[in-house]
């Protein structure tokens, strides 16, 4: 598991997200290939062992459920009426759907405003088509623009019938960024040819320099890439360096020769004259070694003209100076912080006024000492995400505590200033006193509070209308009734809502009444979000302003159409068990528990196959597999005298030998002195499921599989980059700290000062080493501990029993119980994962002040017991979904045949213990 405080690079995370991808998609196909081989694959089984694969079958789509839901792209799974199935948590991220229950829900009720076209493309896909779109415009009902890449596939179910589709979709517009600089990567020398400032050379390491970019060549004065396709050795004929002091740059010391000797360069300046012509530039240069996807090394060097440069700067000056006046001078209040702490550096009278403190009192505070407090943590997060780039603009309001401790609210519009570096330098915000606008919006959000609560608490249907008709607003009532919100109803007409023999009538008594600025009164038959046509009665009076303007009209609609609501509920009721029946190929019995006469629907003798039935129950009984004869004859029996419900899983043999596993379920009537008159049931045929057994149970076994192996390749690959930090890392600034002491031992005490400031500055240097050594070992200890590879697991567990208390303050004890106890890498890898991962749910959630760890083998297996006083896990955080990491504890378990047990005292702590096998 990723420790949350190890930053992980963006090839890393690239790498993590496609992997998901693929293990999602493998079993999704792994899935769905098993459903197909139910159909033909045939298996003989007890019904005891049916019931344990069934519970499999249910668990596997469980998985693929919460797979689709953890998977880092947005994909939503529907059915042929477009209602969720299932979402991933990134859908509902990129749409602002996050504190959406998504499942069984219309995907037109959840996105009201999606365009037309993409309802077509849904029916296209509900036929059979495969439909995508890399960059897709949507323009959504805020009229905001946003660029979608999307696909849109049928998902076929068991028999090979199309049960809805599949649609991924991703949100490009904040992508739009790492797009072009994918794209700068793939064409680095057209985007650099468009750069008038930097040039570029590219080298390989036989000495050729072979790429030039169109600044580099104007640069060094060459006319076409011809002249400049040289050698490294030729360039030093033409061109001479020298240092800024005047001395002549060696062979070696060039930028080029430096680089293919392995070194990094930063801002390597140098003078640079072409031999015979009188030409001169100061350039600095920097550059990298890196190796193309084909294998091949080549050195990249990017130069940069600092003369140029330098005039910029001097303008850039000039621009200070005009920023100051129009800082001082502006009628609002302006700011200049620090970026990193919020202090302010400067402010101008404007906002000494709003604030009431002067000039200088406020440049020994920072932004946060004066912010409200309930504004603080609400908003510490968008400041952060604004200095660490993420959004352009910092624009917000909040409230300042003035000097007389009186509130003020603000309007903040802040830009970030960056150092030369690109890291985040000061901020500059323009602050406007909006107290007076927020006081009239409190008191205007209050009444349309009360009138809100008061609509939506009440039952009936409430609307609100414009001058011109148009709805301004729906209650509760009305947006549950129609399944459509205010927003739909506003951009769109609430004229499909009627039925087409009542809209003329019905649009006239409304139109009459917004003319004259009467009274309304209408009934029509309209539409609920369900499709069931209703009748309303609608009543409405005109509304005016204060000096007698019409502003439009608020009325009621109640719903009067009781009785036939409950007939038409008794009809759709009957159609859809016809409907139900039909599809999926139930049949319906009665047997008369008296005459025993038993009635079969021509869906049971279809699926039965015995047209010569003489209708009792011993001829079905005869139908029956004898080994299951019994057990479906007392099932039945023991229905009746419980009054239960009859269940029974049996095998029948067709007339054509054929064996079909069959679910029969029913419920006996009886009359008023509770005797059996009849049971009625229905009978579906299992066979397939059934089947499902064998292909299932290898399905799971490759997923196993396959989330081990992901395990030991990120095992292997911590391993590898602690091992690189610790050793190469390591070596390399220790290296740099025996130079440092090298030179700081062989100073001349001719000039004492000096001697003693070049000692200084090599001390202070020679922490900062030491500190980066530090550094460097605690990011390679949290990736992957050296002491489990080396020392094995008890020195690991020891090892980190202290490092949590050290950083954590919670004392923490390892206690080992019995003899030395020796794992393999996998099995000691496991233990120090769950481990790890326990100690940090503690630290997270148990508030607990002592941990104990007890660690022992008995009965060749180990056993592993951690303990906190904290306030003990609940059963329902044990058993919800999210629990992300109690799930990756269970799966690292999973291919040694492991067990963990979790349990919790409300008050008194939390116990895991996990018993890990020795040998599998």
């Amino acid at each position: 598991m990723q420790n949350e405080h190890t930053p992980i690079s963006g090839e890393a995370l690239q790498s993590l997200n496609q992997e998901l991808e693929e293990r999602v998609h493998q079993l999704t196909k792994d899935l769905r290939e098993a459903e197909e081989r139910l159909r033909f694959i045939g298996i003989d089984m007890d019904i005891t062992e049916h019931k344990r694969d069934e519970t499999a079958l249910s668990k596997s789509h469980e998985q693929l459920r919460l797979m689709i839901e953890q998977a880092p792209v947005g994909i939503a799974m529907l059915d042929r009426n477009m209602c969720y199935l299932a979402a991933s948590f990134r859908w509902k991220e990129d749409f602002s759907r996050e504190d959406q229950d998504l499942s069984g829900r219309s995907h037109y009720e959840v996105f009201p405003d999606i365009p037309e076209r993409w309802k077509e493309v849904h029916q296209k896909a509900l036929a059979g088509e495969i439909i995508k779109n890399n960059e897709d415009e949507w323009i959504q009902a805020d009229n905001s623009k946003v660029w979608l890449r999307w696909a849109v596939h049928p998902w076929r179910d068991a028999y090979d019938e199309i049960g809805g589709i599949i649609m991924s979709a991703e949100n490009i517009t904040p992508r739009k960024l790492a797009e072009v600089q994918v794209r700068e990567s793939e064409q680095r020398l057209q985007a650099i040819v468009e750069n008038l400032t930097e040039g570029l050379i590219i080298a390989d390491f036989d000495g050729h320099l072979g790429q030039w970019n169109r600044a580099a060549l104007e640069m060094h004065g060459f006319r076409n890439l011809s002249e400049a396709t040289l050698r490294v050795s030729e360039m030093e004929k033409i061109f001479e360096l020298t240092t800024l002091e005047g001395r002549i740059v060696s062979s070696a010391e060039r930028p080029l020769a430096r680089l293919m000797r392995g070194e990094r360069l930063r801002g390597y300046e140098v003078r640079i004259r072409r031999n015979g012509a009188d030409w001169e530039r100061i350039f600095k240069y920097s550059g990298n070694i890196i190796v193309e996807p084909s294998g091949k090394t080549i050195a990249i060097l990017t130069i940069t003209d600092i003369t140029k440069r330098k005039e910029a700067e001097e303008r850039l000056r000039q621009s200070e100076n005009h920023f100051r006046a129009l800082f001082e001078a502006g009628g609002v209040g302006s700011v200049e912080c620090e970026a990193q702490t919020g202090r302010f550096l400067r402010v101008n009278q404007k906002m000494c006024e709003i604030t009431g403190y002067s000039a200088e009192e406020l440049q020994e505070r920072t932004f946060a000492e004066i912010t409200h407090p309930e504004d603080q943590h609400h908003l510490a997060g968008k400041y952060q995400q604004f200095i660490a780039g993420e959004t352009p603009e910092y624009k917000i309001e909040k409230r300042y505590v003035r000097k007389d401790h009186s509130i003020v609210w603000v309007g903040i519009t802040s830009s970030l200033l960056l150092d030369q570096e690109g890291h985040p330098w000061h901020t500059v915000a323009v602050i406007q006193d909006i107290t007076d606008r927020k006081q009239v919006e409190e008191r205007l959000r209050e009444s349309e509070a009360r009138f809100r609560i008061m609509a939506d608490g009440t039952p009936v249907i409430i609307w609100v209308t414009d001058t011109e008709g148009r709805v301004e607003f729906i209650n509760r009532a009305c947006r549950e009734f129609f399944g459509i919100t205010l927003e739909a109803v506003q951009t769109g007409s609430w004229l499909p809502l009627v039925h087409p023999d009542d809209v003329t009538n019905y649009v006239a008594a409304f139109l009459a009444a917004h003319h004259a600025h009467t009274s309304l009164h209408a009934v029509a038959r309209v539409r609920r979000h369900d499709g069931e046509w209703r009748w309303i009665e609608s009543d409405g009076e005109p509304r005016f302003s204060t000096s007698g303007a019409f502003l439009g009209m608020a009325g009621s609609s109640p719903d009067i159409t009781a009785r036939k609501r409950t007939e038409l509920a008794l009809r759709a009721s009957e159609e859809r068990l016809k409907l139900a029946l039909n599809a999926s190929r139930m049949g319906v019995w009665e047997w008369n528990v008296r005459t025993n006469a038993v009635f079969w629907s021509p869906e049971c003798y279809e699926m039965l196959g015995d047209e010569n039935f003489d209708e009792t129950w011993e001829a079905f009984a005869k139908l029956i597999h004898p080994e299951d004869q019994e057990r479906v004859r007392q099932a039945a029996q023991h229905s009746i005298v419980d009054q239960g419900i009859f269940s029974a899983e049996f095998r029948v043999t067709r007339p054509n030998g054929e064996t079909l596993w069959l679910l029969n379920r029913g419920r006996a009537q009886y009359n008023e002195q509770e005797e059996p008159l009849r049971m009625v049931g229905i009978i579906q045929d299992i066979t397939q499921r059934k089947l499902a057994e064998a292909e299932l149970e290898q399905s799971l076994e490759q997923v196993r599989y396959l989330a081990t192996h992901l395990q030991d390749v990120r095992e292997e690959e911590r391993k590898r980059i602690a091992r690189e930090l610790h050793d190469e890392l390591g070596q390399a600034l220790a290296g740099l700290k025996f130079d440092l002491a090298w030179l700081e031992s062989h100073l001349l005490p001719d000039d004492a000062p000096s001697v003693q400031l070049f000692q200084e500055k090599t001390q202070t240097m020679s922490k900062i080493i030491d500190a980066t050594i530090q550094i460097g070992r605690k990011i390679a200890t949290e990736l992957r501990p050296r002491v489990l590879d080396d020392l094995g697991l008890v020195a690991a567990l020891e090892w980190q029993a202290r490092d949590f208390q050290k950083r954590t303050g919670i004392r923490c004890e390892l206690l080992l119980l019995g003899a030395d106890i020796t794992l393999d890498a996998g099995r000691a890898t496991a233990a120090f994962r769950i481990c790890q991962e326990t100690l940090t749910n503690i630290l997270r959630h148990a508030q607990a002040t002592t941990v104990t760890i007890h660690l022992q083998v008995e009965n060749n297996c180990l056993r592993l017991e951690i303990k906190d006083n904290g306030r003990g896990i609940t059963e329902q955080e044990i058993n919800r979904n999210v629990s992300l990491g109690l799930l990756g504890m269970k799966e690292r378990l999973l291919p040694y045949g492991g067990k963990i047990d979790i349990q919790g005292r409300v008050g008194k702590g939390t116990t895991i213990t996990v018993l890990l096998p020795l040998v599998t």
